[in-house]
């Protein structure tokens, strides 16, 4: 093989045709377009740009570019949807109204939002409850009536004999004003007493119900009572107090009837042999139609002395239904006096006993 050999003549030559060649023999040059995916010639963009169409951006209210709506998807900002928990797009609620479906309100009849009940709870007002001290949902009244709530009662006086008895009231509420409340209400003309359905009024020194003089007054009705009416002295003889036992007693005024209840109870229950003739002198008493009198107690006798006079009382001993013990009952003498004007008292053998003891006369009072 033949070796050539270069110059530098030959060699600039060479380089010469070689650059020659490449610009004349070579492809033809490669034109840029607006779709072949490249950024080429004057584009800013990937195919649009210069004198491409201008390229898309997610604020040019076109849906345009890999946007999967109108500004929005593909590179730009994710687009609204009803469900994102965001206010967005149209929606004039999170998630609800403009292409959502409508927000919900306090007054559609509907349970939605965050309502706890129909149009109530949540972000409207409290729901109705039978305890909130308002007549509101379909209560009839109020916290009471309609489907939910206790049945509605009228509150008021119900007791017939009241002054302010309320036939319309189911349930009693303790307003009552009556002839035994130790108050002057309604039509009284007195504590208790008077007007249209009291008993009438007394003052002491008055003729009582059954036709006896008053002689005690406490000043208001309790108890069952609040006078008390003189009747008789019980004629034919002193009289034993009898039951030699101990009956429990009292000495206070008023108590002169369970005195007399106690003893005649015992008796007739065989308790005690000896008969109590003073105390069914007076329990078996029937006076212009009352039948209530009893023998009075100590106290009861001692109110009963300064009207001796009146009542035409001789100056002697009556028995009182108070007991000392099993054998001794107190008498009250109106025959004497303490230096305090009060009648004398004492015990006396409640049966006749050795001949000087054990009788003395009865009186019969009543309470009302």
């Amino acid at each position: 093989m033949k070796t050539i050999k270069f110059n530098k003549y030959n060699y600039i030559y060479f380089v010469m045709l070689t650059l020659l060649c490449f610009s004349s023999c070579g492809e033809d040059e490669v034109v840029a377009t607006c779709n072949d995916g490249i950024r080429n010639g004057t584009e800013v963009g990937v195919d649009c740009g210069g004198d491409c169409p201008s390229c898309f951006s997610c604020v040019d209210g076109i849906l345009n570019g890999n946007e999967t709506g109108i500004d929005c998807g593909g590179d730009c900002i994710p687009c609204p949807t009803c469900v994102d928990g965001i206010q967005n797009g149209i929606e004039t609620g999170v998630d609800c109204g403009g292409d959502c479906p409508a927000c919900p309100d306090c007054n559609d009849g509907v349970q939605n939002g965050d309502e706890t009940g129909v149009d109530c709870g949540g972000s409207c007002s409290a729901c109705p409850t039978c305890v909130d001290g308002i007549q509101n949902g379909d209560e009839t009244g109020v916290d009471c009536g309609g489907t939910i709530c206790p049945t509605c009662t009228t509150p008021g006086c119900t007791d017939p004999n009241a002054h302010n008895y309320d036939a319309n009231a189911d349930v009693d509420d303790g307003s009552c004003e009556t002839c035994t409340d130790g108050i002057q209400n309604g039509d009284e003309t007195d504590v208790d007493c008077g007007g249209a359905l009291c008993d009438p009024c007394f003052s002491v020194g008055d003729a009582g119900p059954a036709g006896g003089l008053i002689f005690f007054d406490k000043g208001s009705f309790s108890n069952g009572w609040r006078y008390l009416e003189y009747g008789v002295e019980i004629q034919n003889g002193d009289r034993q107090w009898g039951c030699n036992i101990m009956n429990s007693t009292s000495f206070l005024v008023g108590f002169g009837f369970e005195n007399t209840e106690s003893v005649v109870n015992n008796f007739n229950a065989g308790n005690c042999a000896e008969s109590p003739d003073a105390f069914l002198a007076c329990s078996n008493l029937v006076r212009n139609g009352f039948d209530d009198w009893y023998l009075p107690s100590v106290n009861e006798l001692q109110e009963l002395y300064p009207f001796r006079g009146q009542l035409g009382l001789a100056e002697k001993r009556y028995w009182s239904s108070t007991e000392l013990d099993a054998v001794d009952a107190f008498v009250v003498d109106f025959n004497g006096e303490n230096s305090d004007g009060t009648p004398l008292s004492y015990t006396w053998y409640k049966i006749p006993t050795n001949g000087s003891q054990g009788l003395s006369a009865v009186v019969a009072v009543r309470r009302f």
